[in-house]
């Protein structure tokens, strides 16, 4: 790549998680921790650099690492179906990138839906701490029930809208426990919303 495109790759790639509604909801509501605008900043320099070292990178590849950085750093695991979309334009913009043709990545980051962080809504209150201490209430995450957030909209327009999930350890009011016993003598144990 020559300086122009050394460049224009890394700062498509911030308009494309600028557009990237899980990410942005992941910094805006501190997923990350207090510095969660600058691990958004560090994810552009290492996808950079990760398409600087390696060669002949594929779409899943990316999808894979957007996932652990999502899932690492945020603490967010993706289920809206924009972790392909963003592995796919992120890998498209490169070859793009490679290959010289700086006017069609202009024109393809330039058509970029905005982040709908506020269509995104919480799932259930975070806030607030269950009564009593039954043990249908602890769960695997150290005696904490698991709270959501749900994103909704992909990275695209028109766009069947699915939901993310972002998991949290703090106790919620709104949810009622649902066991059932597994053949192995487990009982799983399933949160559910009150009706």
């Amino acid at each position: 790549m020559t300086s122009g495109q050394n460049t224009m790759f890394p700062a498509a790639v911030a308009t494309v998680f600028d557009s990237w509604t899980v990410l942005q909801l992941a910094v805006t509501q501190g997923f990350g921790g207090a510095d969660s605008r600058e691990k958004a900043e560090w994810m552009i320099t290492a996808v950079d650099q990760w398409f600087r070292e390696n060669k002949d990178i594929d779409d899943y590849e990316v999808e894979d690492f957007l996932a652990d950085i999502m899932n690492t750093e945020f603490d967010t695991i993706v289920e809206d179906g924009s972790l392909s979309q963003i592995s796919s334009l992120i890998c498209r913009i490169y070859k793009l990138c490679r290959e010289g043709k700086e006017a069609e990545v202009r024109e393809l980051v330039k058509g970029l839906p905005k982040a709908a962080v506020q269509n995104c809504a919480r799932v259930a209150g975070t806030d607030e701490t269950i009564e009593g201490d039954d043990e249908e209430n602890v769960n695997e995450q150290g005696g904490q029930n698991s709270s959501s957030v749900s994103s909704c909209g992909g990275l695209t327009n028109g766009m069947e809208n699915t939901c993310t999930s972002h998991q949290s350890t703090k106790q919620e009011s709104t949810e009622e426990t649902m066991e059932t016993e597994e053949e192995d003598a487990w009982t799983t144990v399933h949160r559910g919303k009150r009706r």
